[in-house]
């Protein structure tokens, strides 16, 4: 069974939660619906995710196509993912524009010590 956290200050909000209770109903079927597909696997990969340098792209193609990265973590703990940023992709443009150096800014922090994380429930 998978287990997931998020990036972030533990006493703040769930930034995971707040992408997905922003989003439309397409986009949280679409997020649903890949996440199933996900958790019954062992190793993720395409169609629904990508494994770049260090983190994972959860890969959600509507008509916007939303991009979640992040990897899996705390390496102690099995099937563990920790969610550090939402983007959106449109060709070979992302945004936020620094969306990959932003996760793997966070990613660092994350392994070093130097910042929170909080386990979380898969938003559904």
């Amino acid at each position: 069974m998978w287990q997931y956290w998020w990036y972030g200050d533990p006493n703040g909000i769930d930034p995971w939660r707040k992408w997905y209770d922003d989003q439309n109903g397409a986009v949280r079927g679409r997020h649903d619906d890949v996440f199933r597909f996900l958790e019954a696997r062992q190793n993720w990969g395409e169609p629904h995710a990508k494994k770049i340098d260090d983190f994972v792209e959860i890969i959600l193609k509507t008509n916007v196509q939303h991009r979640l990265l992040g990897f899996y973590w705390p390496p102690q703990a099995r099937f563990s993912f920790t969610f550090v940023l939402p983007c959106t992709h449109n060709g070979k443009k992302y945004t936020p524009r620094d969306a990959f150096e932003t996760a793997g800014k966070r990613i660092r922090e994350l392994k070093n010590g130097s910042t929170w994380m909080k386990r979380c429930v898969r938003p559904e």
